[in-house]
């Protein structure tokens, strides 16, 4: 369900759409934030008072390099026969294009 969720802020951001575009659709699609998450599930959050997105949580989760990349210890595990199943969220095209995009926009 996250993963489907960074695709979408990041395919929304690819087609020209703005960070308050993103966060109106987020929000009106209640799709949770990840303190709306812990707070639902009973743990505290240094933001619980804001579980909305805003422009800086879209932010937060376009510029996260996280998601273009292999699990840290991929080329360990290559090199001793294992099969890393933590693949890449968004290829580094797509990536470094909204990164681009989103850098020179007005948030």
């Amino acid at each position: 369900e996250v993963i489907d969720i960074v695709k979408i802020i990041f395919r929304m951001c690819k087609e020209n759409h703005s960070l308050r575009q993103a966060v109106r659709w987020l929000n009106k699609e209640r799709v949770p934030t990840s303190q709306a998450f812990f707070i639902e599930h009973g743990r505290e959050s240094k933001e619980e008072k804001h579980p909305k997105w805003t422009s800086e949580k879209v932010w937060g989760v376009i510029k996260q390099e996280g998601y273009v990349q292999h699990c840290r210890h991929y080329e360990k595990c290559m090199e001793m026969g294992r099969h890393c199943e933590r693949i890449p969220i968004i290829d580094q095209e797509t990536f470094d294009e909204v990164n681009h995009y989103c850098r020179y926009r007005n948030r």
